[in-house]
């Protein structure tokens, strides 16, 4: 399995919190590869500036931080491209936020599993571990 860690879940995986499912902690065991977005890295810094994300304690330094936990864990940072960006043109508007269509369009595009806590990212026919 590849699997596409969701915003809430790689915050969870990286900060130790207990909100991560067991459903994601085997598929995390058992996934042939994983992959964070870089979507993922642009929303926790527009929420990490004041947006959101209150109730978490970010390093100051958490790009740097996150990025040496992903390599150092075997995780492959998913950049965004150009098919990344047609397909999300066309995904109907069953979810607004622009971060989750994104990490949609990717999953689709590169045949990915989503772990995931938002359901409505099942709405677009993806396979999703929550």
């Amino acid at each position: 399995m590849r699997l596409l860690l969701d915003t809430n879940v790689l915050l969870w995986v990286f900060l130790g919190s207990a909100r991560l499912s067991q459903s994601v902690r085997e598929a995390l065991l058992e996934a042939d590869e994983v992959f964070v977005s870089m979507a993922s890295f642009w929303e926790i810094a527009i929420k990490a500036g004041g947006r959101g994300f209150h109730d978490l304690d970010l390093p100051a330094d958490w790009p740097e931080v996150f990025a040496t936990k992903c390599h150092g864990a075997g995780v492959s940072i998913l950049g965004i491209d150009l098919v990344h960006c047609r397909q999300l043109q066309q995904l109907p508007w069953h979810h607004r936020d622009p971060f989750d269509r994104m990490l949609i369009a990717q999953a689709m595009e590169n045949r990915l599993v989503v772990a995931t806590s938002d359901g409505a990212f099942r709405d677009y026919g993806i396979q999703v571990v929550d």
